[in-house]
């Protein structure tokens, strides 16, 4: 997660705008625990990916400083996938918690059988049973890297049967943990008439109750009370991203485990919430190694790379026009004939591949690293002008801009335009590519019986984000095993 561990520039820090960190959340848990009876403390998923923290470690901080907080449970999230099982394993071999997901199916994948719970009962010092069931967005299948062998079920079945049988074994409370965004959070918490509270994630929804504590749109009250068919309420609530905010909630429930009231709201880890210092040190430990990746220039940068969520998922981007580009221009030694000017001369990657801006200056190796923290490889498929087109109407199929999805297209290559009003398979208004055989720079429109080149990742080959167009490649070549 961005920032968890205080990873703050020079400039932010001077300007007091430094925020999160896991030395925050350590003071700031160890005081509510020691405030209040009955606490629990649970994450909602996607530890992985999108720092330098984790190109260094792998998940290991996030497992060292998660046993440190004690966690009572943890949902995966997309991005736990997102080095495939392996790496996965691995992190859940090192966590002294639970991990939830009541609807990923691993029967037929042995490394995470007996490391993956449907759900966790906690006993409170009171005596209640409170039950946690953990849930994953079925998204994750096609926009992260679970592989065949593990299988994503309905959320909703799949948590209601959970539900059903802790009830019937006496539990009282029942929270659903879990990762697949607010709209769907909420159609839970309508769904499943024993639940009593929803902790959700995946969708970075500022939830808030008052006045707005920093520049986050409020998108919505916290906590969001949803209405069952019967009256019942069901609060659900999530905490924004990158460990800005501690999202803290507290319910009094009556004898028979019934909600009764509830006060909360996300809790601003500024600088006026003081850090662990014991914790602050670990942290400037193993920071140590992350300092030649820091400060290893690499480049300059005349103006401002736009790449910040959800920049890059809703529309061309800086930094999109400057990768496509750049794949293109690294291959260009690499053609195999005399006919063409470059490898390929056309590059598609997905927004949401896309994690970070850079400001106008000095470019560092870990700025390179965080804004594209995937491990993608590049590939060169050549496909024809019909299941390209096929391709970027699967790119916008389902474009919204209240979650944005990771799959629009930044391109270089091609002159593409879409109305996004028409319905889905029909958003494509013209597309033009450019000629790979002709010496001077042309473009002419997209041919549907013809073939052309195409430099993407690994990843979108597969199918990954939608794009299942193009697995119906011709031709398929391992370019470059690392885009870094």
């Amino acid at each position: 997660m961005g920032k968890f561990y205080g990873d703050c520039t020079i400039t932010e820090t001077a300007a007091r705008e430094c925020t999160g960190g896991v030395a925050r959340h350590v003071n700031l848990v160890n005081r509510i625990r020691a405030e209040r009876d009955n606490v629990l403390l649970l994450d909602a998923g996607d530890r992985f990916t999108g720092t330098v923290w984790f190109t260094q470690y792998q998940g290991l901080e996030s497992s060292f400083f998660m046993n440190k907080l004690k966690y009572d449970a943890m949902c995966l999230g997309n991005h736990e996938f997102d080095q495939g099982v392996e790496g996965l394993v691995a992190f859940l071999g090192n966590v002294t918690f639970p991990v939830l997901s009541a609807n990923i199916d691993v029967s037929g994948e042995p490394r995470l059988q007996g490391k993956l719970k449907k759900s966790t009962v906690k006993i409170l010092p009171n005596g209640v049973k409170v039950g946690i069931i953990g849930f994953s967005s079925t998204e994750t299948a096609y926009i992260s890297n679970a592989g065949p062998t593990v299988k994503f079920q309905n959320e909703i079945l799949a948590i209601r049967d959970e539900a059903d049988r802790l009830t019937s074994q006496g539990v009282q409370i029942l929270i659903a943990l879990g990762h697949a965004g607010y709209a769907s959070e909420q159609d839970i918490a309508k769904a499943i008439p024993n639940l009593d509270i929803v902790v959700g994630g995946h969708s970075h929804t500022f939830l808030y109750s008052g006045p707005q504590p920093s520049w986050e749109p409020i998108e919505g009250p916290y906590p969001t009370v949803v209405v069952q068919e019967d009256g019942r309420k069901v609060p659900v609530v999530t905490a924004f991203a990158w460990g800005k905010y501690l999202g803290r909630i507290d319910v009094t429930f009556d004898a028979n485990g019934t909600a009764l009231n509830w006060t909360g709201n996300p809790m601003l880890l500024n600088n006026s919430v003081e850090q662990d210092n014991a914790t602050l040190q670990e942290v400037l430990q193993m920071a140590k190694p992350l300092k030649e990746i820091r400060n290893t220039i690499i480049g300059t940068t005349a103006v401002n790379l736009e790449g910040e969520f959800p920049s890059c998922r809703l529309k061309e981007c800086s930094m999109g026009n400057l990768f496509a580009d750049a794949i293109i221009d690294f291959h260009l030694d690499k053609k195999n004939d005399n006919e063409t000017w470059a490898a390929a001369p056309i590059a598609i990657w997905n927004g949401g591949g896309i994690r970070a801006s850079i400001k106008q200056g000095k470019i560092s190796l870990g700025d390179i690293y965080t804004v594209l923290p995937y491990a993608n490889s590049v590939d060169k498929i050549t496909i024809s002008g019909f299941n390209l087109r096929q391709a970027l109407e699967q790119a916008v199929a389902n474009y919204n801009t209240t979650t944005p999805p990771a799959a629009f297209p930044q391109v270089s290559g091609l002159r593409v335009m879409f109305d996004l009003q028409k319905p889905k398979g029909s958003r494509l208004v013209s597309v033009y590519a450019r000629c790979e055989k002709c010496k001077d720079l042309e473009y002419s429109s997209l041919n549907d019986n013809a073939n052309y080149s195409v430099l993407t990742s690994g990843f979108l080959v597969k199918g990954g984000d939608g794009y299942t167009s193009f697995q119906k490649k011709t031709e398929h070549i391992r370019m470059s095993n690392k885009i870094i």
